[in-house]
């Protein structure tokens, strides 16, 4: 097994293991079993008979083979070298070729937790203890009065670079000029506030955003109220609410390996009409801004590799780098409790930026 913690003079690699990540999409598992990678660690999801999703190390304990290769046989998964199968939580149930006795638990595969909602399978990817906390619930995904549309995206680039290009501000208006920002910069007071297990930012005095998806989102111009935040371990979140018009992008980041990240995005929108008139526009220019920055995440972690090792500077509008890199750094190292009650926040640090 290749899970575990990382970190080298050259490169800063976070492993967050006792938490949640997204596996699959709900739909995506069928009646056969499919393979993903957590962590750079091959895992074959499947179902059991009643339609209960399970993950389990993808390696036979016989003779290495991938079990996802394998089929679903009276809801264990089947090896497909010499039979052999496993039960949901990895347990041996048949060695077909064997007389005696089934027993011995060397015989059996690692197993993970999987909770499967909200039309997702997740998986905790810690063997060696029990969650806890639940995974993540996305905002308004099941609200009738909100328009949900969900996508996802591949990165090459780590957990916290990849979190923090989604909660990145300054950038807009160079990489996605026209589109999302980039016409006179506003002076914009921001609050940062850092807890256990999370940290924001607010903006404070924005404008409505000046690119196409701001003039299409809100029709009036006026302060608008925003939110970005990172919540451990790889929750990404950006809000705003724009006159009645409400629009929040929530990310979970899912690392395939160090430097490989997959983004499953939910969009939940409550504006009135939205459906009708401005879904079939706002879509293909989100998925046009998600373009880019998959092209400069590849081209940021491409430098990365031919200098051999990372080079971040902080400045006061980097207003969530340094503690999205702070959070993983604990959340590496011991397991967190993801919270619903706040209460006050371990820091709260002022500033502000041109955007």
């Amino acid at each position: 097994m290749k899970l575990g913690s990382q970190e080298t003079d050259r490169y800063s690699v976070y492993r967050a293991l006792p938490y949640w990540y997204i596996a699959s999409t709900s739909a995506a598992l069928k009646k056969r079993p499919i393979k993903t990678r957590i962590w750079d660690t091959g895992l074959v999801l499947f179902r059991d008979s009643q339609g209960q999703a399970h993950a389990l190390l993808d390696r036979c304990s016989h003779r290495n083979v991938p079990l996802s290769d394998g089929d679903v046989v009276d809801g264990n998964i089947q090896c497909p070298y010499h039979g052999w199968q496993f039960d949901g939580k990895g347990k041996c149930r048949s060695i077909p070729a064997l007389c005696s006795a089934l027993e011995g638990s060397s015989r059996d595969v690692p197993s993970f937790p999987v909770r499967e909602q909200q039309g997702y399978i997740w998986v905790y990817t810690d063997t060696k203890s029990d969650p806890n906390h639940e995974p993540y619930m996305f905002p308004h995904k099941d609200d009738p009065e909100y328009t949900s549309i969900t996508y996802q995206a591949d990165f090459d680039g780590s957990i916290h670079a990849t979190a923090e290009n989604i909660l990145d501000v300054p950038h807009t208006a160079f990489l996605h000029k026209g589109l999302f920002r980039g016409g006179d910069p506003n002076r914009i007071q921001t609050v940062v506030r850092r807890f256990a297990d999370r940290a924001e930012c607010q903006y404070i005095g924005e404008p409505r955003p000046s690119g196409l998806i701001g003039k299409l989102l809100s029709a009036d111009d006026g302060e608008v109220i925003h939110f970005d935040r990172f919540i451990l371990p790889s929750i990404a979140q950006v809000e705003y609410q724009l006159g009645h018009r409400e629009l929040m992008t929530t990310s979970a980041l899912t690392p395939i390996s160090d430097f490989q990240t997959r983004m499953y995005a939910v969009v939940t929108v409550k504006v009135k009409m939205w459906t009708a008139l401005l879904r079939p526009i706002v879509t293909p220019i989100a998925l046009q801004i998600v373009k880019q920055d998959v092209d400069m995440l590849k081209k940021q972690v491409d430098s990365i590799k031919e200098f051999g090792g990372e080079q971040y500077i902080y400045t006061d509008v980097d207003v969530l780098g340094a503690s999205i890199t702070r959070l993983l750094s604990r959340a590496s190292k011991s397991s967190i409790a993801i919270g619903t009650e706040l209460g006050d926040p371990e820091a709260v640090i002022t500033g502000e930026l041109l955007a």
